[in-house]
C-alpha cells in the first residue's frame, strides 16, 4: 500500500521471479523500494504496461477505502530479462483521483527549464 497524507493512493501487487532475485522476500522495504532493489539486481531488457479503467473488487475497495464497484485505474506491468519474465505487477489507484493525458512538442526545439 502507498499512502499520501494518510490516505491510500495505490495498492501494489507484485509477483517476482524468485529464480532471478532469490533474496527479494528478505529485503526491508521500509529502507529501499521494491523497484530500486529489483533494478539493482536485474535491470529489465523489456517492459510492457497496460492501463485499464475497471471497477474495484471487494478486496481492492476495502484496501483503498472505496465503495465496492467504484472506478479504479489499474496498471499491469510485466518485465523481462531477455526471454525470462522477472516480474508481474498490478497497481490499483482510485479512479476519481487520477487522469491520463498526453501532448506533443516540437522535437526541433530545445527543452529548457522553467
Amino acid at each position: 500500500m502507498h499512502y499520501e497524507d494518510g490516505e491510500p493512493i495505490q495498492l501494489e501487487q507484485r509477483i517476482v521471479n524468485a529464480a532471478i532475485t532469490p533474496d527479494f522476500i528478505k529485503q526491508n522495504f521500509s529502507l529501499i523500494t521494491p523497484v530500486s532493489y529489483l533494478l539493482s539486481k536485474s535491470a529489465p531488457s523489456r517492459v510492457e504496461q497496460d492501463i485499464q479503467a475497471t471497477s474495484a473488487s471487494r478486496h481492492v475497495s476495502r484496501l483503498l477505502n472505496m465503495e465496492f464497484g467504484d472506478p479504479v485505474l489499474m496498471i499491469k506491468r510485466v518485465t523481462w530479462r531477455h526471454e525470462e519474465i522477472t516480474t508481474r505487477a498490478f497497481f490499483y489507484h482510485p479512479g476519481h483521483a487520477y487522469q491520463l493525458g498526453s501532448g506533443t512538442m516540437d522535437a526541433r526545439q530545445p527543452i529548457t527549464g522553467g
